[in-house]
């Protein structure tokens, strides 16, 4: 009964912060100033985030910036058709590379 009740008045107090009319301001201000580097901050983290693909040693650690160089570039693409164009697209393009990827993985490959 306790935590159902600090449960909802936790949620109305972040109801009424979030509605607050300057925080909104603040925050819509500070996106507008800072937009670039939240982007590429994003875009970053979203690249490292796939080191966990790899065995987690200091090799892979140091080689980190080259080895997620390939979704680095995917998020900036991604990122710049989706600020540009609208979230349909760059889910479209998403997509059709996993398709592509997973069709050239199904291909009989004999030797």
């Amino acid at each position: 009964m306790i935590r159902a009740v600090i449960a909802i008045a936790l949620g109305i107090l972040l109801y009424l912060v979030v509605n607050s009319t300057s925080l909104k301001e603040k925050l819509a201000n500070f996106w507008r100033t800072h937009f670039r580097s939240i982007y590429y901050v994003s875009c970053v983290c979203f690249a490292w985030i796939h080191i966990t693909k790899y065995e987690l040693n200091w090799t892979n650690i140091l080689l980190l910036p080259i080895l997620t160089l390939p979704q680095l570039m995917s998020a900036l693409i991604y990122g710049y058709i989706r600020v540009s164009f609208g979230f349909r697209y760059p889910l479209f393009f998403h997509m059709s590379n996993n398709l592509l990827a997973i069709s050239l993985s199904l291909l009989p490959f004999t030797g």
